[in-house]
């Protein structure tokens, strides 16, 4: 059992190592890919001066009358010669590079799933020595990781319900700018066509904002479920947005009028950033979720190593 736990240890670190060396190996191969493209171009332009001057072409005969074409025609091919001496030996270099990512690739394809089978191993080794009266502290660490899972799980559904609202926000402002600029041609004596598209935009925009009110209540019943809301500003999030009658007024009792619908233009605007601000929160909680879970993993790992 101990040494079959010490060859899951081994591959996991194994597998660690493989995967930085992968990275770096990819970087190599993209600026590798840059200079072979760069040679072959280069032995491309340069061999297309060698046929001009070999063949029918102005260069050729320019080159002929002025009697330089053999000398002009040599210096030309040398210069070739060089281009694909450099270019042969990018893709030289290029393919010893896949060569040696395929080989790491096909290691690191036969060491997945190590992590898991360490894993387990160590928690059927920590299960060993609680059944022996010793503390692993493995049931601390499962406490701890669940609650933060059960976190992220709020966190998901409270993004979710943002992305969902941010979806329509963008339909209403793209209904209200377009109602705008047809409004501008209105107010200029546009005639009953464009007339008819401004409130056509505007009916748009109407239903988008009906879905809104929806939405909204939806995200900020989502948000008051997460511990500690005011980490991701959700504790202030959406307060002058109640019923949005201020954004409905206008719609409920006639078409607004131009001022009214650049005025919720500019309130929508500022809805979308409040938004997009909480939203880019509750992601940044959820990657240091994460992190929080990585470390004590780690940290759990480390001490079951030194049992």
């Amino acid at each position: 059992m101990v040494q079959y736990w010490q060859e899951l240890q081994q591959q996991v670190h194994r597998k660690a190592a493989l995967e930085r060396k992968q990275e770096a190996l990819c970087e190599q191969r993209r600026k590798l890919k840059e200079e072979l493209d760069a040679a072959t171009q280069r032995w491309q332009e340069e061999q297309k001066d060698v046929d001009k001057l070999e063949g029918i072409s102005l260069a050729g005969i320019f080159s002929a009358l002025s009697g330089r074409k053999e000398e002009q025609l040599e210096k030309e091919r040398q210069e070739a010669q060089e281009a694909l001496l450099q270019k042969e030996a990018a893709d030289s270099a290029f393919q010893k590079l896949e060569e040696e990512i395929r080989k790491n690739r096909d290691e690191l394809f036969r060491l997945q799933g190590c992590e898991i089978k360490y894993q387990k191993a160590l928690e059927e080794r920590a299960a060993e020595l609680e059944a022996m009266g010793q503390d692993t502290g493995f049931l601390q660490l499962q406490k701890e990781i669940g609650a933060l899972e059960a976190e992220d799980k709020e966190l998901q559904e409270a993004l979710d319900a943002g992305r969902d609202v941010h979806v329509q926000v963008e339909n209403a402002l793209r209904a209200l700018d377009s109602a705008e600029n047809w409004g501008v041609v209105d107010m200029m004596g546009g005639g009953m066509m464009t007339t008819m598209m401004k409130r056509d935009r505007m009916n748009q925009a109407k239903c988008a904002m009906t879905e809104i009110e929806y939405l909204l209540r939806k995200f900020r019943a989502e948000l008051s479920d997460i511990a500690g809301a005011d980490t991701v500003g959700a504790d202030k999030f959406g307060t002058e947005w109640s019923m949005m009658d201020y954004l409905f007024d206008g719609f409920l009792i006639d078409y607004l009028v131009q001022q009214e619908i650049t005025e919720s233009l500019s309130n929508m605007r500022r809805l979308e950033k409040e938004i997009e601000h909480v939203c880019e929160s509750i992601q940044q909680r959820k990657e240091e979720n994460q992190k929080k879970k990585e470390q004590l993993r780690q940290e759990w790992q480390t001490h079951m190593e030194q049992l």
